[in-house]
């Protein structure tokens, strides 16, 4: 296979081995995901099989002339045969079912060009599946005094998810499930809700709702997530983006700066800035503006990930303090010491890489391209985790790099993974992106950045 040509030596070794070692479907075993997740599902684009065909797509569209394409179809055949076999189809959300599968069908399909029978047949099945798991939230939701369950309206497992699919989709029948059915109960949800005889979204999760027994023993009166990937930022970003679209709908825009404003009102402070925490409990609605040790600023949750979601809100509505605490969250993300982040894995969903893509995409955010000084700063810390990424590669490992995972004591656990949200895939991704700042991303459509 020839090789990739990029700007940095060193890098560009690191992503011509692993693009090697990724290039036959058939060597590669995703054993930390298999012994890990149980029921393990390798149609799952967090951890399976098309996060593989997103990766060699998307090589495709970046280096046009590399035969990427070849490769991406020994993958899409791996897909097919999966598809056809495995019993656990028929699941739909995003990160484990098939919306997932076929927004990386999609992308291989480049613009409707190639496997568009396949991209056909996999919308039709999964279409009404969609729509019943939709009819199935909001009756789940009006069975609850208040408040809403988290996993059914994130992006991971929820109609966020599905929505942003749909947004994607050049099928009308997503097109109307989203504009007729997710839109308006998304914007339903971001209204005001008695709890309690206080005024709460209706994005809060009651008691009963909570699945995590830590979360339940913390958050006695239930919380508002406050995260990209779980929480209030998920729904914002698709909201924006629906918006920015070219989609109406009734009180879009309302409802975009009433979760802005839900964020806005519950930042904290540490000595290193402005941050978010995971969650705001119900007793916590003052929210106690003190420094903090629980800052984390990744993708999934913290300021990295809903940084983004209020730039795409600024975007949509061009609303002036949106675009003056996109600064103020900026300016702290690139000047205060990466450590301070408090993440210490490579990967997307919370580790560097992720913050790397994010920060690529801010770097073009319209918020940001006025201020000369903070764009530099921004081109600084951009190769400062460029270059904590390369530090973290292993050649000792099979795919050169492990999620790196506190264990109670102290102690850090590497842990070989394969996939796109927690491994090798979307760390290339990443880089990828990183180095080619000129050419739009699509990839990242799914984590809600674009």
């Amino acid at each position: 296979m020839e090789t990739l040509t990029v700007k940095n030596n060193n890098l560009g070794h690191i992503m011509n081995s692993l693009v090697d070692k990724f290039s036959e479907p058939d060597n590669v075993s995703f054993e930390h995901e298999q012994n890990d997740l149980m029921p393990w599902n390798p149609l799952s684009l967090s951890h399976g099989y098309p996060g593989l065909i997103v990766l060699f797509s998307e090589l495709d569209r970046y280096f046009p002339d590399m035969e990427y394409s070849l490769t991406t179809h020994k993958y899409m055949i791996k897909l097919k045969e999966l598809v056809e076999n495995n019993p656990q189809i028929h699941q739909i959300s995003l990160f484990n079912g098939f919306t997932g599968v076929n927004f990386a069908v999609r992308l291989a399909s480049h613009g409707g060009t190639r496997y568009s029978s396949m991209v056909q047949s996999l919308e039709e099945y999964s279409l009404p599946v969609s729509r019943e798991f939709v009819k199935q939230v909001i009756k789940k939701h009006g069975e609850i005094e208040a408040g809403a369950y988290e996993y059914c309206y994130d992006l991971i497992t929820g109609i966020t998810g599905i929505g942003r699919y749909a947004l994607s989709s050049s099928h009308p029948g997503y097109r109307e499930l989203l504009s007729e059915e997710i839109i308006p109960h998304l914007i339903k949800l971001t209204r005001t809700q008695d709890v309690n005889g206080k005024p709460l979204t209706g994005f809060y999760s009651p008691p009963e709702t909570i699945i995590v027994e830590e979360d339940k023993e913390k958050f006695t009166s239930g919380y508002v997530n406050l995260g990209l990937s779980h929480g209030i930022a998920g729904p914002l970003s698709l909201l924006s983006l629906a918006k920015i679209k070219g989609m109406e709908g009734e009180n879009i825009d309302e409802a975009i700066r009433s979760l802005f404003k839900i964020l806005a009102d519950h930042i904290s402070y540490d000595n290193e800035g402005p941050y978010f925490k995971r969650m705001v409990g119900l007793d916590d609605s003052e929210n106690l503006r003190n420094d903090e040790t629980d800052r984390f600023d990744a993708w999934c949750y913290g300021s990295f990930g809903i940084c983004r979601a209020i730039d795409l809100a600024h975007e949509a509505v061009g609303d002036l303090e949106m675009k003056r605490l996109i600064r103020e969250l900026a300016k702290a993300l690139i000047t205060m010491p990466i450590s301070k982040y408090n993440v210490i894995s490579p990967i997307l969903c919370h580790g560097y890489s992720g913050n790397l893509h994010i920060l690529n995409r801010l770097l073009n955010s319209s918020a940001l391209n006025e201020d000369e000084q903070l764009l530099n700063l921004g081109e600084k810390r951009k190769q400062e985790l460029i270059s904590q990424v390369l530090r973290l590669y292993d050649s000792n490992l099979r795919y050169g790099y492990a999620d790196l995972v506190r264990e109670k004591g102290g102690q850090t656990k590497k842990i070989e993974k394969v996939g796109l949200l927690e491994g090798t895939v979307g760390i290339l991704l990443s880089l990828i992106s990183a180095q080619n700042p000129e050419i739009e991303s699509y990839w990242d459509e799914f984590l809600l950045l674009s």
